[in-house]
């Protein structure tokens, strides 16, 4: 197998073929983030690195293993940039609910609520909007490419405990955690969630503040 270095972030992260590496993490990236974010960032490249090399030796179930961490971390580093915004990284069920909430946000999608943020109504009223256009979203507008990506690192992390994943099962998900990383690092240079994001559906959808929206 052909691999291919490539320096991530200063820690020389080896890809092989089967799991292209992710855009790298940069010096703006450092200075914007904060230390645990960073560190969350970080960890999820060096765990990338990690299931590659044990793919490489061929242990499969630790390879998945540190595949599910590496999508976890960045996951967190997500959180952890928007948590003055109120999102939160305890279990598991946040990070999945984090992702299930960047689903809708489709250019479309957001252009209509970008829309409704500019109107002059009320902040009670821009909710109900909001909340009106995630219901009418269809299947076809959500962003599956990073649900499945997610699910797809999940489902390593269940086969090392059921103690059972093949060289072709770990390959598709070590592809899988490559571009769920590259993808949430879109995320994580955003400084605050996208407009009408919320991480749970009983929470009022993220709405920028009027201060924040001047310095932007």
């Amino acid at each position: 197998m052909t691999t291919t270095d490539t320096d991530i972030a200063g820690i020389g992260i080896v890809m092989s073929d089967t799991a292209p590496a992710p855009d790298a993490l940069t010096d703006d990236d450092r200075a914007r983030l904060s230390l645990n974010c960073w560190e969350y960032a970080t960890s999820s490249f060096t765990l990338l690195r990690k299931a590659q090399r044990c793919r490489n030796s061929r242990q499969l179930l630790e390879a998945g293993l540190y595949a599910w961490g590496a999508a976890e971390d960045i996951t967190k580093a997500v959180a952890e940039n928007w948590k003055d915004c109120g999102v939160s990284h305890e279990d598991e069920r946040d990070l999945r609910n984090l992702v299930n909430g960047l689903l809708v946000f489709d250019s479309a999608f957001m252009q209509s609520v970008a829309a409704v943020c500019d109107s002059e109504i009320s902040h009670s009223e821009k909710s109900q909007a909001i909340d009106k256009l995630i219901r009418n979203q269809s299947e076809a507008d959500y962003d599956a490419q990073l649900d499945t990506c997610f699910n797809a690192a999940s489902d390593l992390q269940e086969s090392f405990y059921d103690d059972d994943v093949t060289e072709f099962y770990l390959d598709r998900g070590l592809k899988s955690v490559s571009t769920y990383i590259s993808r949430m690092l879109y995320w994580l240079r955003q400084p605050h969630p996208p407009q009408g994001f919320r991480q749970y559906q009983w929470q009022e959808p993220f709405i920028l503040p009027t201060h924040l929206e001047q310095t932007e």
